[in-house]
């Protein structure tokens, strides 16, 4: 009834070996390093710390696990282009006149494809096809995949999912992390459970242990994003004419689905489905649950 592009789906079959479990354990260790380190930092300066300082640890993360690095002063402008790029988006002029926000967001698009297309020449010329960073990295994964035909992604392909990790790490990321301390700081209970659950895992990091030994970690990730999905909606395209009370939607209209509206106001499928319980995703077993 829905598509939502053939592209779409041949594409994401080719970049699926790059985000398997198997492959995030290679990125795991870096991923505990570097978070480990900033909190740290954090702790020790007793500042608040900004919603933009969160989304630059995100996005810090993200480019050491694909490139093997994060170069501070590219990082600092990656974050300055995308911010300019995406203040367009709330542009009330729909032209891109020169000095206008429309405008400017252009310009800082292209600057930013710029940084992006050069980061990938870099990482190609430092890591060749067969290298150690080209099978365990992100990049490493994506730029020598191959689809159905051997043939490997091309440079535009490339940099559109560049710029979209760029989205995730910098935007849907931060907004995670917000809404994760905004839960946990609200329940009380549930931090002092949370806490030493995690003081009973493994150091370093063992993902198998977190999915399989962690419950109430998985359980407060899973309401978070329920709540707060990172993805609050979708587009799709009809397939045949949908029928919907005495309305009709015909085929190939676009539309869009709301996802977070789904899940907070479906209370069959969530009880008291407007509110956060995490207790809802515990195994029946466990102490907490309800």
């Amino acid at each position: 009834m829905m598509k939502s592009g053939e592209a779409h789906r041949q594409l994401r079959k080719i970049f699926e070996p790059a985000f398997t479990p198997l492959a995030i354990r290679d990125y795991t260790s870096a991923i505990d390093t570097i978070t480990q380190e900033q909190l740290g930092k954090w702790c020790e300066s007793g500042e608040w710390q900004t919603p933009r300082e969160w989304a630059l640890l995100a996005m810090r993360i993200f480019f050491v696990c694909a490139f093997g690095e994060a170069n501070e002063e590219r990082m600092a402008r990656l974050a300055s282009l995308f911010e300019n790029w995406t203040a367009g988006f709330n542009s009330i002029i729909p032209f891109a006149i020169p000095g206008t926000l429309l405008g400017r967001a252009h310009y800082n698009r292209n600057e930013l494809d710029k940084e992006l297309l050069a980061m990938i020449d870099e990482f190609k010329t430092k890591n060749p096809k067969g290298s150690e960073a080209a099978k365990k990295s992100v990049m490493g994964r994506l730029c020598y995949a191959v689809d159905e035909d051997g043939k490997e992604p091309t440079q535009k392909v490339l940099l559109d999912n560049l710029r979209f990790f760029l989205v995730a790490g910098f935007d849907t990321t931060k907004a995670s992390f917000g809404a994760i301390s905004r839960f946990i700081t609200e329940n009380h209970d549930l931090e002092s459970a949370l806490v030493e659950e995690c003081r009973s895992l493994k150091d370093p990091i063992d993902i198998d242990e977190i999915k399989n030994e962690a419950p109430i970690l998985n359980a407060v990730l899973a309401e978070t994003w329920r709540l707060v999905a990172p993805l609050s909606s979708h587009a799709g395209i009809a397939t045949e004419d949908l029928h919907y009370k005495s309305y009709v939607l015909p085929k190939g209209i676009l539309l869009a689905h709301d996802i977070h509206g789904h899940n907070v106001m479906n209370d069959t499928l969530y009880p008291d489905a407007a509110k956060f319980h995490f207790e809802r995703w515990l195994p029946k077993d466990h102490p907490l649950y309800n």
